[in-house]
C-alpha cells in the first residue's frame, strides 16, 4: 500500500493524484499531475518525471503512452510518472518560470522560504526522497533546437552512481555522459544521486515531437524499468558506449543569425565548425568550432535562431572514449 499525498493505492492499481507544488496569490494551489501505476508484486519504486522546463513536452507524451500500455499484473513495483512537473513554466509554454526566471533544474534541493522556483524544488525534491527508489528525468531541446538521444548520469563513484550507469546502459543509446559538471551541481539528478538514489536523465528531440522521438523516449523508459527488475522485459544493453566527460558551453562573441554547419549528434574533431552567425546581410561575423580534440554535439539551435552576444549555440561534450557495458546490477 503506497501513500501519496490525499490518496492511498493498493497494489493492482491505477490511479491519479497530485503533487503540491506552491499556491498562486489568489491562494489556488498548484499541483503536478500524477499517474501511480502500482504493480501486482512488490519491487522498486521508479520516479519519471517530464516537463521540468516547461517547452519540453515529448517526455510527457512518452509517459502518456507508457501508462496507457502497462498493466499492474505484469509490473513489480511501482511507476510514479510525474506527468507535467514545471506546471508554470508549462503553461507559459517556457524553459524557465515566468515568476521568477529560473531554470527549475538548477535551484535543488530549494528551499522552504526562497524565491518561487526554490520554494517549488524543496518540495519536489522532498517528495522524490521519500518515494522514489530510482529517479528517471526525461528531457529534450525545447522549441529552440534539437538534442540527439543520450542519457546522462552523476559519475562521482558511489553505489547509486554505480546503480545509475546501468540504469543508462540499458536506455538504448549509445552515448553516456558520465557528469560531474559544476553547472549541474543543482540539478535534481545529482543531488538525488548524491542522496544515495540512483538517478539518470534521457535526451530526445526537440521542436516538434516525432514518431521516433517517442519511439526513442519508450525505448529508454521500458529499459529503465528492465534494469530495475519491474517487468520481465530484457534490458537492450549495447556491445559498447561512448563515454562523454568535459562540457562546454558554445556562447558567441557577436550576435546574428545560426547557420548550422553540424547537427545534434555529431562527433566532431577540434577546430571543425559547428555552425556559422551572419548579420542580415548575410555575412558570415562569426564561426562557432569545436572546442575538443574529439567533441559530441549534444545539442544544437535550430536554423535561421537569432542570438544575441553571450548566448549559446550549442553544448559540446567531449569523447572520453569507448567503454563495454559494466552489468552492475
Amino acid at each position: 500500500m503506497m501513500r501519496f499525498g490525499d490518496i492511498t493505492v493498493a497494489p493492482g492499481q491505477i490511479a491519479r493524484a497530485a503533487l503540491p507544488l506552491i499556491n498562486s496569490p489568489d491562494g489556488i494551489p498548484i499541483d503536478a499531475p500524477v499517474i501511480i501505476v502500482s504493480g501486482k508484486r512488490p519491487g522498486p519504486r521508479l520516479w519519471v518525471q517530464a516537463c521540468i522546463h516547461g517547452n519540453e513536452v515529448g517526455g510527457t507524451l512518452a509517459l502518456q503512452r507508457l501508462v496507457a500500455s502497462l498493466s499492474p499484473d505484469a509490473l513489480r513495483g511501482t511507476l510514479i510518472a510525474v506527468m507535467v512537473l514545471n506546471v508554470p513554466a508549462f503553461r507559459a509554454r517556457s524553459r524557465e518560470s515566468p515568476i521568477d526566471h529560473a531554470n527549475l533544474n538548477r535551484v535543488f534541493p530549494g528551499a522552504p522560504a526562497g524565491r518561487f522556483s526554490d520554494q517549488m524544488a524543496h518540495r519536489i525534491f522532498a517528495a522524490a526522497r521519500e518515494h522514489a527508489d530510482a529517479f528517471l528525468d526525461l528531457h529534450s531541446a525545447g522549441d529552440a533546437g534539437r538534442v540527439p538521444f543520450y542519457a546522462i548520469y552523476h559519475a562521482d563513484g558511489s553505489a547509486a552512481s554505480r546503480r545509475a550507469r546501468d540504469m543508462v546502459e540499458c536506455t538504448g543509446t549509445p552515448y553516456l555522459w558520465a557528469s560531474d559538471a559544476r553547472w549541474l551541481e543543482g540539478a535534481s539528478f545529482t543531488l538525488l544521486t548524491q542522496q544515495g538514489i540512483p538517478a539518470t536523465i534521457v535526451e530526445v528531440g526537440g521542436g516538434e515531437v516525432t514518431d521516433e522521438d517517442l519511439a526513442m523516449f519508450e525505448r529508454a523508459l521500458r529499459g529503465t524499468m528492465a534494469a530495475l527488475d519491474m517487468t520481465d522485459e530484457r534490458p537492450a544493453k549495447q556491445r559498447s558506449y561512448t563515454i562523454l566527460r568535459g562540457s562546454q558551453m558554445m556562447q558567441v562573441r557577436r550576435g546574428g543569425i545560426l547557420i548550422p554547419r553540424a547537427r545534434a549528434g555529431d562527433i566532431l574533431h577540434e577546430g571543425q565548425p559547428l555552425g556559422d552567425l551572419v548579420d542580415p546581410y548575410g555575412d558570415v561575423v562569426e564561426t562557432v568550432t569545436c572546442p575538443f580534440p574529439k567533441g559530441f554535439v549534444a545539442s544544437m539551435r535550430r536554423r535561421g535562431y537569432v542570438v544575441h552576444p553571450g548566448e549559446r549555440v550549442s553544448i559540446m561534450l567531449e569523447v572520453a572514449g569507448e567503454e563495454g557495458a559494466r552489468g552492475d546490477g
